[in-house]
């Protein structure tokens, strides 16, 4: 892979997908190739598209670029971000059909979870953690608004029922989520804490620079990691890179790049006891969050990511 190569970079219907693929794409521009976006949201003819672009490379989420790669019988070599365990419906469309296309050749796979890829053994495979375009996800001149903001899913009774702790303790919150996963939820509460979500709730983001600025606007970020062994999330370095506290369940990464600035709970006890702290003691908060920056902008900007993924490909004549 050099400079000037031209990729055809696939946002898939998944959200948390697109944002990523988002990052990859800039990261592959910033770096001098040729970036082209196909939304399968809305792109009526990839083949067409990707015929027409006359691309070297396909790059998306988890089995998204081999799907329609293997759909529309073209041939193509793709560069496969998992952000999601790969033997599971998370990574969606043709996760239980293209599992073997992981092993050839013309697809390199990239892992976000260190213990997951030390598990697959496959020479066409990466350990790279989740990376971010660390010039649209930065400290931004606005207003906190929330003391405490949780982004994802409730689909889980375990997490609704944690939550539903959190909308009793937390009256400064903000929930972000798709419209049919907040209402999945509402589905499944008691009148009392209906009441306390609809408050919370303040709609769906679907695009970086919304996100954000929605994470500037909250003093703290709670985290659970729902997928994976020792690795973070996307919602962790979007976070660490806009400078505002990232409180998680722990991992081992956090731990291992972060070192002490890594905020992690193993109860929930735990974790309210570091939210109320941290509320009380915002200057040191705000240490540790630009320490955490510097180590973001060195390791986990989309620059410093789709590097890691060019190297990996020209390690392999790619």
């Amino acid at each position: 892979m050099k400079a000037g190569d031209k990729i055809l970079a696939i946002l898939p219907h998944s959200i948390a997908g697109r944002l990523i693929v988002s990052s990859m794409a800039d990261g592959f521009s910033s770096l001098g190739f040729k970036v082209d976006i196909f939304d399968e949201l809305f792109g009526s003819n990839f083949k067409s598209a990707f015929e027409k672009g006359n691309y070297k490379y396909l790059t998306s989420y988890d089995f998204c670029a081999i799907n329609l790669k293997r759909k529309n019988g073209i041939e193509a070599k793709t560069l496969n971000f998992f952000g999601d365990e790969i033997y599971d419906p998370h990574s969606g469309e043709g996760w239980n059909l293209f599992y073997d296309d992981l092993k050839d050749d013309s697809n390199l796979s990239y892992i976000w979870d260190k213990e997951l890829f030390e598990k697959e053994n496959n020479k066409n495979m990466m350990y790279l953690p989740h990376f971010v375009n660390t010039d649209i996800y930065k400290k931004l001149d606005v207003e906190k608004k929330y003391d405490v903001m949780f982004m994802g899913r409730l689909d889980t009774d375990f997490r609704l029922n944690n939550f539903k702790r959190i909308l009793d303790e937390v009256p400064s919150l903000a929930f972000y989520s798709i419209e049919r996963h907040y209402q999945d939820a509402l589905n499944r509460l008691d009148d009392k804490h209906k009441v306390l979500l609809e408050k919370a709730y303040k709609g769906f983001i679907d695009n970086e620079p919304d996100m954000a600025e929605k994470i500037n606007e909250a003093h703290i970020v709670i985290n659970f990691n729902a997928q994976g062994v020792s690795s973070l999330n996307y919602r962790a370095i979007q976070t660490m890179a806009c400078e505002t506290l990232h409180i998680s369940d722990e991992r081992g990464d956090g731990t291992k790049y972060f070192k002490d600035n890594y905020i992690s709970f193993k109860t929930l006890d735990e974790m309210f006891k570091k939210i109320y702290y941290y509320l009380r003691h915002r200057e040191e908060a705000i240490i540790i969050t630009k320490n955490i920056r510097q180590i973001i902008e060195t390791n986990f900007s989309h620059r410093a990511g789709a590097n890691a993924m060019i190297e990996f490909a020209n390690s392999k004549d790619f």
